[in-house]
């Protein structure tokens, strides 16, 4: 098949066959194809493919589709074609899921939509897991399920079928008796209960998720965090740029043109800035998870808030959360009941467990802080169009440079939402002869601290728990800077002589409505 496209965009399809489940008969679709959508997401355990097909030899007649049928695609990106690079070489396999929009445009054409996932994706609905484990870390389970109950079987059917497995260890042990849930469930189940090895890593945002390199059962808060040391390596050199910035920029003196061409998007957006209700709605701010010792006959109360334990975790930049010390949406210290937006009531008392239960780890705790890293990682979100580059993967990141509307664009960067963004998904676009990457990204951490942008921070410094975030008197602590307290009504914002020039009043009521 000829090459497609310039050297910016460039792919040359090798293999796009249809096969039948009977894997006997077969058709070539490339000649037949209009357009190819893949995707991955972290919140996705499995690829999928989208094949628009023109179909101008009436293919699903030479071999009818009824389901079942795999489809074997190979491809090369655009070095792989210029440079004959073969480690830029891809080869896939999917599993029909069905065929839809099926139209007649000319009375020799038909339209139709081929959707399908990778053999994972079925196997998984195929398959019970039933078996025990105790004390076992959580990763060496999740390393046990995926090989027994997907790995094993997919190799046994096509042989010479393999995926690299990624995953990450995990702190302690855990029991678990299988009900006979579907593979990739015990996996995403593994996830919500587990907390990282890594050190510096305090919170639980473990993911089971396939991207074009693998499969991943890893922290995303530890791969934020590692961000932190590239800084101190050529590293960050590797990592991705997108520069919302014309193709050129003068410099403002000689005025040279810089060529940013190959980092700029052909298009982007910004989905959603944030969303307040949400964070409220789904305990990011605040939550408490009730815990349940049926053996000991106990109950636990894990407490979780954002400007505490939340600034302890893991961020692409260290303390910079989304929230001011001073937000309105932090709990009020005052208020003794009802103080949590989400309250959640579990079981954290495993069979045969006498140990005392640590309040940093086990259930309360992965539950606490998961509800409030999930919806961390929905705030800031940003999408663009770019031609396809290999240096994007789900779960990597990527620079954002987006100019500052107050400043000069060649010199002022955006100090809130420029910086580090966290790729959390790709669409694979092969339209119009390119290939493009729709880049999915969401920024969970600031560039600039949002107090200090404020102008809040006291000058000061303060010993606070590396565990709560609290202040402590003494002790094993660390030094952060002291913010104003929306609670100290001399650093209040909100003081009475600020919100008292402005008169706060109802609209007189019509005569004629329900209040006359």
């Amino acid at each position: 098949m000829p090459v497609k496209g310039p050297v910016r965009g460039a792919y040359e399809i090798d293999e796009l066959v249809l096969m039948d489940f009977s894997q006997r008969n077969f058709v070539d679709l490339g000649n037949h194809t209009q357009s190819i959508i893949m995707k991955e997401s972290i919140y996705q355990p499995y690829l999928t493919i989208e094949i628009i097909v023109n179909d101008t030899a009436a293919l699903h007649e030479q071999l009818p589709m009824l389901g079942e049928e795999i489809i074997f695609m190979s491809w090369k990106d655009g070095e792989a074609v210029s440079q004959g690079d073969p480690t830029r070489y891809f080869r896939k396999m999917f599993y029909v899921i069905s065929v839809t929009n099926l139209k007649d445009p000319k009375p020799t054409a038909q339209t139709y939509t081929i959707k399908a996932a990778s053999p994972e994706f079925f196997m998984d609905k195929k398959l019970k897991v039933y078996g025990g484990w105790s004390g076992d870390p959580y990763s060496q389970i999740a390393k046990d399920v995926y090989n027994k109950w997907l790995s094993r079987p997919l190799s046994k059917k096509f042989p010479g079928y393999e995926k690299t497995l990624y995953v990450e260890d995990t702190k302690g042990g855990g029991n678990l008796a299988c009900p006979g849930w579907s593979p990739i469930k015990t996996l995403q189940w593994l996830a919500t209960k587990s907390q990282s090895n890594t050190r510096g890593t305090k919170g639980a945002l473990y993911m089971y998720w396939e991207s074009m390199h693998g499969i991943y059962f890893k922290s995303i808060e530890t791969l934020m965090q590692k961000t932190n040391d590239f800084l101190e390596s050529d590293i960050q050199l590797k990592i991705p740029q997108i520069h919302l910035v014309p193709p050129s920029v003068s410099t403002g003196e000689d005025n040279v043109e810089q060529a940013y061409e190959q980092l700029i998007p052909d298009e982007y957006s910004f989905p959603q800035l944030f969303n307040s209700a949400h964070k409220l709605e789904q305990g990011m701010i605040a939550n408490r998870v009730v815990g349940l010792d049926y053996i000991h006959h106990k109950v636990y109360n894990y407490d979780f808030y954002y400007d505490q334990q939340g600034i302890q975790q893991g961020h692409a930049y260290a303390k910079n959360i989304l929230n001011s010390s001073v937000s309105f949406l932090n709990p009020d210290p005052d208020t003794r009941q009802g103080k949590f937006p989400v309250v959640q009531v579990t079981a954290i008392s495993g069979s045969g467990d006498d140990r005392t239960k640590d309040i940093l780890s086990g259930e309360g705790f992965t539950r606490s802080n998961r509800m409030s890293q999930l919806e961390q990682i929905r705030q800031l979100q940003f999408e663009a169009v770019v031609p396809y580059s290999a240096d994007y993967e789900t779960g990597s990141f990527c620079y954002v440079y987006i100019p500052s509307k107050a400043g000069t664009q060649d010199s002022s960067l955006n100090g809130l939402t420029s910086g580090k963004y966290l790729v959390t998904g790709l669409d694979h676009l092969l339209i119009a002869g390119l290939y493009k990457l729709r880049v999915k990204l969401v920024k969970e951490s600031l560039l600039q601290n949002i107090d200090e942008a404020l102008d809040l921070d006291t000058g000061q410094e303060e010993n606070v728990s590396p565990f709560s975030g609290t202040p402590v008197a003494g002790g094993v602590g660390v030094k952060q800077p002291k913010r104003v307290s929306a609670q100290n009504d001399a650093l209040d914002p909100l003081d009475e002589e600020t919100y008292k020039q402005v008169s706060f009043h109802e609209l007189t009521p019509s005569e004629v409505g329900p209040s006359s």
